[in-house]
């Protein structure tokens, strides 16, 4: 319970996911951010108020409904652009076909507990496009499923440890194809992270 209400864990999860965004982009200008799998949006909501305006989220519709009645509400829906408008909002909010069909690129990808609840062929697609249109994907997901999200990645560079913020659940940053490719316009803090880790992993506790 605060002064403003009762704030429940998902408020502070998303409060440190877009404080991980934030650290991952560093001194990048103007970073653009994917997340695939939003929720209601509060990861996209505290990564506005730290100064990511360029975010585009990916949902199913029902879920994408739900995303912007929350923004909307929240930081006002002049900062939202649609599926289907033309609007200049900085927080685009688009279903799976629409991101498929696109070739944006972004800084940072996203993803927090859905990759892994996904068919894998859905899984794969999704990494595909994430490996090919981002620098660096940064997931908190839980591996009780069929598969993991490390199975998508083989061979990568990657940083991985225990999620400080949810038992049993890894925290991954993975250096893409097009981050391997063009390893620039890189906050700091993720290349400094990438040295520290280079030639080992931190184990989770699901491998304890």
């Amino acid at each position: 319970d605060t002064g403003r209400g009762i704030q429940t864990y998902r408020a502070t999860q998303a409060l440190y996911q877009a404080w991980q965004l934030k650290k991952i982009t560093g001194d990048t200008v103007a970073p653009k951010v994917l997340e695939i799998g939003a929720g209601s949006g509060r990861t996209a909501y505290y990564a506005w108020r730290l100064g990511i305006r360029d975010y585009t989220i990916v949902d199913l519709p029902l879920t994408c409904v739900a995303s912007a009645n929350f923004l909307g509400r929240t930081l006002g829906p002049e900062h939202l652009k649609l599926y289907g408008e033309d609007g200049a909002g900085s927080i685009s909010i688009v279903p799976p076909e629409t991101f498929f069909k696109s070739r944006e690129r972004f800084d940072v990808a996203l993803n927090v507990d859905s990759l892994t609840e996904m068919a894998r062929e859905t899984a794969e697609a999704y990494f595909d496009e994430i490996d090919e249109r981002s620098y660096v994907f940064l997931s908190i997901n839980h591996e009780w499923n069929l598969f993991r999200v490390r199975d998508l990645f083989t061979g990568r560079r990657h940083a991985r440890h225990a999620c400080m913020m949810r038992a049993g659940y890894a925290e991954e940053v993975v250096e893409t194809l097009r981050g391997r490719a063009r390893y620039t316009g890189l906050g700091g803090a993720w290349r400094g992270l990438l040295r520290a880790m280079r030639g080992r992993t931190a184990r989770t506790r699901t491998e304890r």
